[in-house]
């Protein structure tokens, strides 16, 4: 029984191929510096946030003590924890973007054909198709 190791890195050169792109190739091994520390941070950096202050204080608001809050929050940051870390599993181990890994579902046909809501964004505001000829 041979063990899985924990990082995997290409070895053929896949760039004749035509769905790949230098934008979207797998991280080659001496570029992975993160570790276990950096995640971390980033995890804990994103966890403290003026949102989480405003969630503690509506929450002792709506009559919760502070550490009734503080513990709602920490149950809060490892729920979501628990789904960032298996989302991120193929990341680290194949050294494939977030992208790579969501356009499986779609197959091949996902990254080489352009999205639906490429014509019409909600990004368009006010200027979208509906909206540009109120304001003149």
């Amino acid at each position: 029984m041979t063990s899985d190791p924990i990082f995997v890195e290409v070895t053929e050169d896949l760039s004749a191929s035509p769905l790949w792109n230098p934008d979207l190739a797998p991280t080659p091994l001496a570029r992975r510096t993160w570790s276990t520390y950096h995640i971390a941070a980033l995890w804990i950096g994103m966890s403290v946030v003026i949102t989480t202050y405003t969630l503690a204080s509506g929450l002792m608001q709506q009559g919760m003590t502070w550490w009734q809050a503080m513990m709602t929050i920490l149950l809060g940051n490892v729920i979501v924890l628990l789904p960032m870390i298996l989302n991120a599993h193929a990341g680290t181990k194949y050294g494939v973007s977030f992208p790579c890994c969501a356009a499986r579902a779609s197959a091949c046909a996902g990254r080489t054909s352009p999205p639906s809501c490429a014509r019409w964004s909600p990004a368009d505001g006010l200027a979208s198709r509906r909206g540009s000829g109120r304001l003149r």
